[in-house]
């Protein structure tokens, strides 16, 4: 029986709703739908009868639970304990987030790293992927953290929950908006501003459609930059899911393509820079917080 799988049942017995309960532990609900199903085929008993809108303890699920509870407070009392005996450490450590990267579990994973290690200064970069590329190449950030297909090649990371799906951004009385999700069939004759990618072999391309070459009007590094032409009817964007405060400033919406791609976050170090104590235990931090190591 896995701790993360305790704190998980933990946390749907809180909220009596799994949904809700996936937004707070910023996991998807069909991944924790099968944790606690793996859990009860574990235990052999059912731990919640699930209702319409929400479900409720068994027997066996109430006994589990002030276990449970007090097993996941053992942990997170020796964790700390733990944590405050090492030799504080100290230093400097920048990171660069790419556009859209700051969201989902990042900032619970900054806020985790800042108080197990609070005499360490932070820097924060933040700015889309032609500024991100701008450090990298200067070495400036320590750590960058930005989207990619696949992980990263020749090079230090970490990588984490945070996805996004690839699609088009346009006008909410477009045509195309009414369609849940838009296919080949639906998106062959459009005119489409396009990304261009950098950093990923062209079968790991993550921003990559099938489309004609004389269907691509612009080619570019940001294509949310050209949120205004789409506004006025001049073609779609196809990129990562944008934020909604973006799509809701613009008035325009997001439709999915298929069949769905998805980017993943990573955190990156360039291995020919060196290593700093404070940018080793960024990474060992996170590599820890994503494998449900830490306590949320």
């Amino acid at each position: 029986m896995e701790l993360f799988a305790l704190r998980y049942f933990i946390e749907v017995a809180h909220q009596e709703n799994i949904t809700h309960a996936a937004e707070k532990l910023h996991i998807s609900q069909p991944s924790l739908s099968r944790q606690i199903s793996s859990l009860e085929s574990e235990l052999g008993k059912k731990l919640f009868v699930r209702k319409q809108f929400r479900v409720e303890l068994t027997e066996p699920g109430k006994a589990l639970l002030k276990h449970a509870e007090e097993i996941v407070r053992l942990s997170d009392l020796a964790f700390t304990e733990i944590s405050s005996t090492k030799t504080e450490l100290s230093g400097h450590l920048s990171i660069a987030f790419a556009d859209g990267t700051f969201e989902g579990s990042i900032p619970n994973l900054v806020d985790s790293f800042i108080r197990s290690f609070p005499s360490i200064e932070l820097d924060f970069y933040s700015g889309g992927l032609d500024y991100i590329e701008t450090l990298k190449r200067r070495h400036a950030p320590d750590i960058v953290c930005y989207y990619t297909g696949a992980s990263p090649k020749d090079e230090l990371f970490v990588k984490t929950d945070h996805t996004l799906n690839t699609g088009f951004v346009m006008r909410k009385d477009d045509k195309l908006a009414r369609y849940n999700e838009i296919s080949r069939a639906l998106y062959k004759d459009i005119q489409i501003i396009y990304p261009r990618e950098r950093g990923l072999d062209e079968n790991e391309k993550t921003i990559s459609l099938d489309v004609n070459k004389d269907q691509i009007i612009a080619m570019v590094e940001e294509p949310l930059a050209f949120l205004d032409l789409v506004k006025k009817g001049q073609g779609y964007i196809f990129c990562l899911e944008p934020s909604f405060e973006i799509l809701k400033g613009y008035d325009l919406c997001f439709r999915p393509a298929v069949p769905k791609k998805k980017a993943t976050v990573h955190f990156v170090q360039d291995p020919r820079m060196v290593s700093t104590d404070a940018a080793k235990a960024f990474m060992d931090h996170a590599h820890d917080f994503y494998e449900h190591k830490i306590p949320l």
